[in-house]
């Protein structure tokens, strides 16, 4: 793991204990051709981050997603539905590794050109490979009428979206599948097992993302393929 971490108590405002940890960055080599995705956004940070993390559990991924476009407008970045699934799970599993809770409720499940989100699918598809122009919404139980998610306030949940927007939202969605096919990652490790246990299916489980995470690589000179990346769909 790229970053050491030391855990400590504190009150939180509301009275309650709640965990903090506090994590400390390294220097990576300025020669160094791979570096891993966590260590990428740990050398983001200027000075130690010292995070709480959300006693609410984790977010409706769709509300991520929205507050990453959000973000992404802010800076004037074009996101394609394949690569806001990528961009999402790479938050995702940061924050695991940073030893906080989910960042997004649900699973992602290993499709054929990375994780997807199933939530995030059903929302954002219909976009295909053009920039993503539109939002998430809920809908009332009781009535159908949509209604708009809200945003999470969490400012570390924010800080993480804009670090990920950050080192990864220039690159193409060819790089990101690319990325999210290391070997031996979490997505690898579930396309093998799919070959052998029909009973796992394509979800790629939390415990799966956290063990196999580090072996996420970035290829700083790699080969971007030509074409568009129009829809997804499950392993068979």
């Amino acid at each position: 793991m790229p970053c050491r971490k030391q855990r400590s108590k504190a009150q939180d405002h509301d009275g309650g204990e709640a965990s903090r940890t506090r994590y400390a960055t390294i220097a990576l080599p300025n020669n160094i051709a791979h570096c891993d995705v966590f260590a990428t956004l740990s050398l983001l940070e200027q000075k130690k981050n010292t995070g709480q993390h959300d006693m609410r559990g984790a977010y409706d991924p769709r509300a991520i997603a929205n507050l990453l476009l959000e973000q992404a407008d802010r800076e004037d970045i074009s996101v394609t539905h394949i690569a806001l699934q990528k961009l999402v799970y790479f938050a995702h599993g940061t924050r695991l590794m940073q030893g906080h809770p989910p960042l997004v409720s649900g699973n992602f499940e290993a499709w054929t050109h990375g994780p997807v989100h199933p939530a995030i699918y059903s929302a954002f598809k219909a976009a295909g490979s053009a920039p993503i122009r539109n939002r998430a919404v809920g809908k009332d139980a009781l009535t159908g009428r949509e209604l708009p998610l809200p945003l999470p306030e969490d400012p570390d949940v924010r800080r993480l979206i804009r670090q990920v927007l950050f080192a990864y939202g220039q690159m193409s969605p060819w790089l990101l599948v690319e990325i999210s096919h290391a070997p031996g990652g979490p997505w690898d490790a579930v396309r093998d097992k799919t070959r052998t246990d029909v009973a796992l299916g394509n979800r790629i489980p939390d415990n799966i993302i956290l063990e196999r995470f580090k072996h996420h690589k970035v290829s700083v000179g790699a080969q971007q393929r030509a074409g568009d990346l129009h829809e997804d769909s499950p392993l068979t």
